[in-house]
């Protein structure tokens, strides 16, 4: 009676079980953010005078507050959620309102010693638990991009193969693109036929320890592409997707074209290197097979002729990855930068995984709520709008794990993607799949 301070026994409590559970439900309900307040209600008994009582009734709701955010700040590091909260206090007081009701009009009139046998219930501080969170405007604020990730490997294949090996490559180009990469192509298979054939025949009579330049052209290979969907929402968590639907992917075929193709003109402008060591290794065996001085004349003018190859390829190289080269303008900055990179490295350098990804574009919802990023795994269709010159358009609707009140079950985003995916000149793609959680 009369009093404030939280009593030892309540303490414990507080300590022992009231914390704990407070922790227990804010890490299974994922509570979504960085302060949790706290509300307790001060009460007080009909025994002294109402002012009084409230100003007591205040006072205890505080001390109480006070105690659980002593205790949840001390134990809040055993959980992954809770350790990242900050209990505010909001106390209020009620007074002696509810003892005066429960004892009626007449409570003045009642003896002390009734009065009092009945007045421990009201000296509280009642606190309840409802963990929910207030929607805002921030809270509706989802943004996503559109990630290729594609992983780049290198397999090798003889020079004497290449002509084979560009003709293979022809037959997967779609025919816009072949049509557009003919002058190219043609000026390609001849300068490889002409070293080929010219080096071949020099050093047909020769053994094969001098073919160091038909080791092989270690040619880029871009597999395992993926096409992937990032969410951020507006506290800066982010999760990222796969899409399963079959449309919308980058084109395996066009990638791996330019891949090879670049692959071959690099391995021309890196001809004087090997052609050197070919020329050490042509004393050798001229000693070794007894060669003519005119056989390996030969093979001499030959390889002086593929050195000046070289300059002519590295002029095709840095012609088709200039700014605004064919290329660049079929599959982007992003995409064309990735696939030079990992030709210049070559196989001396760990590719692994490379990412290009879009900008970030708002998503729409059509209901309001808390919209968790974590739960949108679940049914996505993409529909996508290719125009030759301009930033292929990519529209993503999706819903979420399930129909549940918190979250946008519908939602939309609209992309501009930077980097185009395909060759058509117009086309106009639906493809249905899931967001898969990457």
């Amino acid at each position: 009676m009369n009093r404030t301070e939280v009593r030892t026994e309540h303490e414990n409590y507080i300590k022992n079980i009231l914390v704990p559970h407070y922790i227990n439900q804010i890490e299974s309900l994922g509570f979504p953010d960085k302060v949790a307040t706290i509300h307790p209600i001060g009460k007080a008994s009909a025994t002294g005078p109402t002012d009084h009582n409230t100003v007591l009734s205040v006072e205890r709701a505080k001390s109480v507050g006070a105690c659980v955010k002593k205790h949840f700040d001390a134990e809040k590091s055993r959980g992954k959620i809770a350790k990242g909260i900050t209990i505010a206090v909001d106390a209020k007081g009620e007074g002696d309102k509810e003892a005066r009701t429960w004892f009626g009009p007449l409570v003045n009139t009642v003896r002390a010693g009734t009065l009092e046998s009945q007045s421990n219930a009201f000296r509280a501080v009642v606190l309840s638990l409802s963990i929910r969170h207030i929607v805002d405007e921030n809270d509706e604020k989802v943004f996503c991009r559109q990630l290729l990730s594609a992983k780049v490997e290198v397999t090798t294949v003889p020079a004497n193969q290449l002509e084979q090996k560009i003709a293979e490559l022809e037959k997967k180009m779609p025919p816009e693109l072949k049509a557009a990469l003919k002058e190219f192509l043609d000026g390609l298979k001849g300068l490889v036929k002409m070293i080929v054939e010219d080096l071949l025949k020099a050093a047909e009579f020769m053994g094969p320890e001098i073919f160091i330049i038909f080791k092989g052209v270690e040619f880029i290979v871009p597999s395992d592409i993926a096409l992937m969907f990032e969410f951020k929402d507006s506290r800066g968590r982010m999760k990222k997707y796969i899409f399963s639907g079959s449309a919308n992917k980058i084109d395996l075929n066009a990638i791996e074209v330019f891949c090879q193709l670049l692959s071959i003109v690099k391995w021309l402008t890196k001809l004087p290197e090997a052609l050197e060591e070919m020329e050490k290794e042509l004393e050798k065996a001229g000693k070794k097979l007894n060669l003519t001085h005119q056989q390996i004349d030969a093979v001499k003018k030959a390889i002086e002729k593929a050195q000046k190859i070289a300059g002519v390829a590295k002029k095709a190289f840095d012609l088709h990855t200039a700014p605004n080269s064919f290329f660049r303008k079929i599959l982007g900055d992003a995409v064309t930068d990735m696939i030079v990179q990992a030709v210049n490295a070559g196989s001396t350098a760990l590719l692994g995984e490379a990412q290009v990804a879009t900008d970030f574009e708002l998503v729409s919802f059509e209901s309001k709520g808390v919209f968790d990023i974590f739960s949108f795994a679940g049914v996505a269709r993409t529909e996508t709008n290719e125009r030759i010159g301009a930033p292929t358009t990519v529209a993503l609707d999706f819903a979420a794990r399930q129909n549940q009140s918190l979250l946008g079950f519908q939602a939309h985003v609209l992309l501009q993607r930077r980097f185009s995916l395909g060759f058509t000149l117009k086309s106009f793609e639906i493809s249905n799949g899931n967001l898969i959680p990457a």
